[in-house]
């Protein structure tokens, strides 16, 4: 059995994601902040320091051991340092471009690939045709944590999502690796429409759903036959947040970007900076029932302002009255509401302390404002241990994680989303915590973008895609739905000996398992964070092991039970799976392994049991093989 791993860009990152500079950014860091990094930036020299960071961070954990372990097994995410996630984002992304000779990143400019590689489409079309995709496509509970076995949402990280207005049984979804997804049947079954470099934001057509946008760094694609082929346009904009169409003249749209806002009169096909507006956009929407008032979110300096215009989007007004805090901030984003079309709410994120979310909300078309209520910082947190004064919303990544919506049919009713996904039912006086790493439902931690068309809501998130029919009101109504969503990136994977079994830990996403004897195109999740390979155990049918859930056996059949068994000692996992240490077996005993942990070469005879050091090299040790023709060297 043949297996292949989808890789890509990662998106969200530049300096407009990057977490705030304060007194508490280590010094590794800090080289994010520089003018022109990463120019000079040896790459291999960087890894070194953030490792330095991590060790520092993992003997912190230990102490916590058994809250993390706790956590892990309730949403299969530990609670990262906000600098190790970007990192890992930023590293994966750069990897392609690295020269290894002295570490420095150079990028190509697009016209130079082609001319470099002018076969280079020819050639993917070519290898693609001689591979099949083995999975997951899509991810279940294994029995023993849900005997229905239910569909989970730990399968890909979607970064942007948008419904057709048209026919609410199509939607287009975004992936972290950078391919767009179609559904025809309101997420039942997705498939692949473009392999792309990624798209921050995507949107629909309102009057036909094979009219679609998506936008991602300096150009938007299009398709007009619902995704068999795609037009790619320039424009300069920068890392894209929002591209919305116009409601009435659908030849015209916006885009709120990192250097501005950006219109279209024909379709997508050129774009022209909106005079004035030449800052980071975070988010633009209509007044429902009335196209030629906008909302903008605008940046401008160290404070995020609200501009409005009354003609259309030639002209921006700031319109803040009652809007007195806080005294700095770095993004947010809005939603309105067709139940009552003067009611507008935005969430932006503080920046002292940093990414502390406040709720803002005005009832006369954006003219007047009410401070709602003021969130805290942290990755996860947890409303139980709230101070007083505080409304129930966390934010621990900024604006990597953050949307806000409200339910067309009742004005007060509205969700926030940072790590976690909160709901208020009066008007965003309170919020309780329903999904993430706190609340009854199970969705995955880190929600990118939410969307809602009467009841029908969806939330996409690090996991993949969540349908609820009722605005996750009632858990039974919740459904994920990511059959076909294909591109989960994984650190690395691990193949069986004798059985055709293929196991990995995922990005986001924690550690699968694919076996012949599954049904067709299901995989088991076997609990787990970001573990940077898997490791399948020769001589022991079905034996796996992973650095953060240990070893055990999987099961055999789909509804099987999992066995631990000791093995107490892991290869180094550097660089989050591209220098990722091997467990190597004695070719004549399987019970005999060796393996690299910390600087030295460890050896086993009783199966991972007990281990002795064999040598010291002073140095992390990350690869070695034993000789086939003498086993003792």
């Amino acid at each position: 059995m043949l297996s292949i791993v989808k890789t890509g860009l990662p998106q969200k990152t530049g300096k407009m994601y990057l977490p705030a500079l304060t007194n508490d950014t280590p010094e590794f860091f800090k080289e994010f902040y520089k003018e022109n990094f990463p120019q000079g930036v040896n790459v291999f020299e960087l890894d070194k320091k953030a490792r330095k960071y991590e060790e520092f961070l993992e003997n912190d954990i230990r102490a916590k051991r058994k809250e993390v372990i706790d956590q892990l097994y309730s949403t299969g995410e530990e609670e990262e340092d906000v600098y190790v996630l970007y990192y890992k984002r930023w590293r994966r992304s750069v990897d392609v471009y690295i020269n290894e000779a002295n570490g420095n990143i150079e990028i190509p400019l697009e016209e130079e690939v082609h001319m470099t590689n002018p076969t280079l489409v020819d050639n993917q079309k070519m290898n693609a045709a001689q591979w099949k995709v083995l999975g997951p496509i899509e991810t279940f509970y294994p029995s023993y944590d849900d005997p229905a076995q239910r569909s989970i949402p730990w399968q890909l990280n979607i970064t942007s999502i948008a419904l057709a207005p048209s026919n609410l049984n199509v939607l287009y979804c975004g992936g972290e690796t950078g391919d767009i997804y179609k559904t025809t049947d309101k997420g039942l079954n997705w498939s692949v429409v473009l392999d792309g470099n990624g798209f921050g934001c995507l949107t629909v057509d309102p009057a036909n759903a094979n009219i679609a946008y998506g936008a991602g760094n300096n150009s938007v694609v299009k398709t007009t036959d619902g995704g068999v082929t795609w037009n790619t346009y320039p424009v300069s904009s920068g890392n894209a947040n929002t591209i919305i169409v116009h409601p009435v003249n659908h030849a015209v749209l916006f885009l709120a970007a990192e250097k501005g806002l950006f219109k279209s009169v024909n379709g997508g096909n050129s774009w022209n900076l909106i005079a004035n507006v030449n800052t980071t956009v975070w988010d633009v929407v209509f007044k429902p029932n009335d196209p030629n008032t906008i909302y903008i979110l605008k940046q401008i300096g160290t404070l995020t302002e609200l501009h409005k215009s009354s003609d259309g989007g030639n002209t921006f007004n700031k319109s803040m009255t009652g809007w007195n805090s806080p005294a700095a901030s770095n993004s947010g984003r809005m939603t309105v509401t067709d139940a009552d079309p003067e009611r507008v709410y935005v969430v932006v994120l503080g920046s002292t302390p940093d990414n502390v979310p406040y709720i803002f909300k005005s009832n006369d078309n954006g003219q007047n404002w009410t401070q709602m209520c003021k969130g805290t910082t942290g990755l996860a947190g947890n409303p139980s241990t709230y101070p007083a004064g505080f409304c129930g919303l966390t934010n621990g990544q900024g604006f990597y994680d953050l949307d806000i919506v409200a339910s067309p049919n009742n004005a007060d009713h509205l969700m926030v989303a940072t790590t976690c996904a909160f709901k208020s039912t009066d008007g965003a006086v309170s919020f309780v915590d329903f999904g993430g790493y706190h609340g009854n439902f199970p969705i995955h931690p880190d929600i990118q973008e939410m969307i809602v068309s009467g009841n029908d809501t969806w939330i996409a998130s690090d996991g993949g895609v969540n349908y609820s029919s009722d605005f996750f009101t009632v858990k039974a109504n919740h459904l994920a739905r990511n059959n076909g969503l294909t591109g989960s990136l994984f650190w690395g994977f691990t193949q069986g000996w004798n059985e055709d079994v293929v196991a990995g830990g995922r990005y986001h996403n924690g550690n699968t398992v694919i076996g012949d004897t599954y049904p067709s195109n299901k995989a088991l999740r076997l609990g787990g964070g970001e573990s940077a390979t898997g490791h399948y155990l020769f001589g022991r049918p079905w034996h796996l092991a992973f650095d953060d859930i240990g070893a055990f056996s999987a099961p055999s059949t789909f509804n099987g039970i999992r066995k631990n068994i000791s093995f107490t000692k892991f290869p180094n996992a550097d660089s989050y799976g591209y220098q990722c240490g091997e467990i190597e077996f004695m070719p004549y005993c399987s019970n005999i392994i060796f393996l690299g942990n910390g600087n030295e070469l460890w050896k086993s005879e009783n199966g991972g049991i007990s281990w002795v050091s064999v040598y010291n090299f002073n140095d992390r040790v990350k690869q070695f093989k034993i000789s086939r023709k003498n086993g003792s060297s």
